[in-house]
């Protein structure tokens, strides 16, 4: 999804320098860009150090911070170019389509419905779990 449906790299990193300021921690751009693709859990242990914080830290965390995202990629997020129309094509020939990301339910589904896209996608694969 993250940077096929929709170019978001730029709104992730902002969010996890905003989540960073908030409780005092540090990242840098270039430490951000080497954790794409990777979970919550993933990033905050590369972040800011492997056993820092519990699992239980970390989920609240992840929380916390996809909230920042959807905040500030609510004011800006649209489709990738051509993605629409694509999405309209394949779909009159009836290809069945599925979303596949590392991030959150709740993200994809933001996503989805923000874009209208919702209805091109039979299933779902969001943070190891598959939804229909």
């Amino acid at each position: 999804m993250d940077g096929v449906l929709v170019d978001n790299r730029d709104v992730h990193m902002e969010a996890f320098e905003t989540f960073a300021e908030r409780h005092g921690l540090t990242v840098t751009r270039d430490r951000l860009l080497l954790t794409f693709g990777k979970t919550n859990d993933q990033i905050f242990d590369a972040l800011f150090g492997e056993g820092r914080f519990t699992t239980e830290e970390k989920y609240a965390m992840g929380i916390e911070k996809e909230i920042i995202y959807r905040e500030i990629f609510e004011k800006r997020i649209e489709p990738a170019p051509g993605l629409v129309k694509l999405l309209r094509g394949l779909k009159s020939k009836g290809v069945k389509m599925a979303v596949g990301s590392s991030g959150p339910l709740s993200n994809v589904e933001f996503v989805l419905e923000r874009c209208g896209i919702s209805e091109y996608f039979g299933a779902l694969a969001h943070g190891g779990i598959i939804s229909k």
